[in-house]
């Protein structure tokens, strides 16, 4: 299955939260807010989980 990450959330009324190490992830472009932090940050993640229903977690 391919995923279709050129569609705009908007279009789809979803708001995308990203949680990366890096600025320079490709996903960063399609985030409406970020958290910059290791996905193995305990922390970060809570935080991101405030703002959020569901959480994945994309490797590699």
């Amino acid at each position: 299955m391919t995923q279709r990450w050129d569609l705009p959330m908007s279009r789809l009324h979803l708001k995308t939260l990203i949680q990366t190490p890096s600025s320079d992830d490709p996903a960063v472009g399609l985030a409406d807010e970020l958290v910059l932090a290791k996905v193995a940050d305990v922390a970060a993640t809570q935080t991101l989980a405030q703002h959020c229903d569901v959480i994945t977690f994309g490797v590699g």
